[in-house]
C-alpha cells in the first residue's frame, strides 16, 4: 500500500466508519416512551412551514425526511434532507425559474438552533424505501423506515476512490500555482503590453481548462451515482453492500461533499455557466473560493 493508499483508507476509516455514532443526533431527534427517537417539534414546525410555501408554487404530493441524518453516521453539519414529491403532470405547467428561486430562498438555512441546513428536494417518482437507508413521515411524525447498523469493508472500496480523488488533488494543485503565475505576470513591467496581453490570455485559458475538468469531474460522479441508485441490485450487491447508499458510487459522491469538494466545483460552476470564457475580472472570485476549498470551511 502506497502513502495515497495509506490516506484513502484512513479517510474511509474515519468518514464511514470511525465516525458512526451511539445514537442519532440528540439537537435533531429527541427521545419517546415507545423507545423509537422522534424529530424534534421546533424542526418539524419549520419542515411544514416551508412545505406550505412550497405548495404555493407547486402541487405537493407527499414529503419525507430521507439521508444521513436519520443514521448514527453524521456530523454537527450534516444536512437535513427532505426528498418533496410533487405531481409531474402539473409540474411542466410551472415556470423552471419560479421552482428555482423558491428552492434558492428555502434550501441552506438552518433547523432551528443548529447548525444543520434543511435542503428540500424535488421528486416526481413514488416514495421507493429500497433507495434509502431510512425515512422519517414528518406528517404523521414516525419513522417509515428505521436505520440499520452498517460497517463496509473499507480496503475493498480504497482502490476505486482513489483515482478520482487523486485527480481532483492534482488539478486544485495545478490551479492554485496558475493563479500564482498569473499574479506573475500582472507584475511585470508593462514596456510590452502586447506580450503581456498574451501572457495573461493564455494562463486564463489553462485555468479555465482546469476548471472545467473539475465541473467534468463533478458531472461524471454525479452521473455514476443517479445510475447506481436507479439500477436494479443483484443478490451479490445486496449481500455486499446491503442498500444503494452503500455502493461505491455514492460514498464516493459523499467523500467529495465530506471534504467540500462539492461546493467548491458548484461555486466554479456558477462563475462559468453566463459565459464563453474566463476573464480577469474573474480571477478575485476564484481565488476566495479557492481560499474557501483549503480552509475547507463548511460554512462557506
Amino acid at each position: 500500500m502506497n502513502a495515497f493508499d495509506k490516506i484513502i483508507h484512513a479517510t474511509l476509516k474515519e468518514s464511514v466508519v470511525t465516525l458512526s455514532k451511539d445514537d442519532l443526533d440528540p439537537v435533531v431527534f429527541q427521545p419517546n416512551d415507545e423507545g423509537t427517537p422522534t424529530l424534534r417539534e421546533p424542526i418539524r414546525v419549520q419542515i411544514l412551514n416551508d412545505i406550505d410555501q412550497i405548495r404555493k408554487v407547486m402541487p405537493v404530493v407527499n414529503f419525507y425526511l430521507i439521508g444521513s441524518i436519520l443514521t448514527k453516521n453524521y456530523d454537527l453539519r450534516t444536512d437535513i434532507d427532505v426528498s418533496v414529491q410533487v405531481d409531474p403532470q402539473e409540474i411542466d405547467s410551472i415556470a423552471t425559474a419560479d421552482i428555482m428561486h423558491l428552492l434558492k430562498n428555502l434550501n441552506g438555512r438552518f433547523a432551528g438552533e443548529t447548525a444543520h441546513p434543511i435542503n428540500y428536494y424535488i421528486v416526481l417518482d413514488d416514495f421507493d424505501d429500497s433507495k434509502v437507508d431510512a425515512a422519517y413521515d414528518i406528517v404523521n411524525d414516525k419513522w417509515l423506515k428505521l436505520p440499520k447498523a452498517y460497517e463496509p469493508d473499507v480496503e475493498k472500496w480504497s482502490m476505486k476512490f482513489q483515482d478520482t480523488l487523486k485527480s481532483i488533488d492534482v488539478t486544485t494543485g495545478a490551479i492554485r500555482r496558475d493563479l500564482m503565475d498569473l499574479d506573475e505576470i500582472k507584475s511585470l513591467p508593462p514596456a510590452n503590453i502586447k506580450k503581456l496581453r498574451l501572457l495573461m490570455k493564455r494562463k486564463l485559458q489553462q485555468i479555465e481548462e482546469l476548471l472545467r475538468q473539475l465541473i467534468s469531474v463533478h458531472r461524471d460522479a454525479k452521473m455514476m451515482r443517479s445510475i447506481a441508485f436507479n439500477k436494479f441490485m443483484t443478490p451479490q450487491e445486496l449481500q455486499e453492500y446491503g442498500t444503494r447508499n452503500h455502493l461505491p458510487e455514492n460514498i464516493i459522491y459523499k467523500l467529495l461533499e465530506k471534504y467540500y469538494y462539492i461546493k467548491f466545483i458548484k461555486k466554479i460552476e456558477s462563475i462559468l455557466e453566463d459565459q464563453d470564457e474566463l476573464e480577469m475580472t474573474d480571477v478575485p472570485k476564484i481565488k476566495r473560493i479557492m481560499g474557501d476549498l483549503w480552509k475547507a470551511s463548511p460554512n462557506t
